[in-house]
């Protein structure tokens, strides 16, 4: 007796010892005639050949697994994209923590960007990026995004570039405005 248990009783059969005795032995018991020791070799070591059909099971698995984790990978995406934007336009955040929340937004989104539509409305929260750019004193960086905002609005018809005007007329920071009124005014 060890300290773990009791020592599995192992027979002595010919030269053989251990597991792979017992079952020869368990096999000339049950009359198995000629013994195939290839077969319990695999046993031993764990590499039986599966049935047709647990192979095609195991297959259907891992696909739906694959599935199951693009999926969950874009539906996080997309999330944490919303949230973020949903948390980058709202006017209770300023500077740096705005900032934050847009370029987390951009990050994440970034794989929706396929589609013109896409880009246009993603034009504003590249605005808000403008403006946290703004409020925190990077003017150069500022203008590239309201410039990319802009380019982004008017990839697609509809009312992007209206809506980008929107937010601007209500900002107070006069510094921020006429920097989006240059950019505008260059752009045309």
């Amino acid at each position: 007796m060890t300290a773990r248990g009791p020592k599995p009783a192992f027979v002595h059969l010919g030269g053989k010892v251990g597991l792979e005795a017992n079952l020869t032995d368990a096999a000339q018991r049950m009359n198995v005639g000629s013994l195939n020791h290839s077969f319990f070799e695999k046993l031993l070591a764990g590499r039986m050949e599966k049935p047709k059909e647990a192979r095609k099971s195991s297959f259907k698995s891992w696909v739906y697994a694959i599935f199951i984790w693009a999926f969950l990978c874009v539906w996080l995406s997309g999330m944490t994209a919303g949230l973020m934007a949903g948390a980058c336009k709202n006017d209770r955040y300023e500077g740096v923590k705005k900032l934050r929340f847009c370029n987390i937004s951009l990050i994440s989104g970034a794989w929706m960007k396929f589609a013109p539509i896409e880009q246009a409305k993603g034009s504003i929260i590249q605005l808000e990026r403008g403006i946290a750019l703004s409020q925190v004193g990077k003017t150069l960086e500022a203008a590239i995004a309201f410039e990319k905002a802009l380019r982004d609005a008017r990839a697609k018809p509809g009312p992007w570039e209206r809506e980008l005007h929107q937010p601007m007329v209500q900002i107070e920071d006069r510094g921020t405005l006429a920097l989006w009124v240059s950019v505008v005014q260059m752009a045309k």
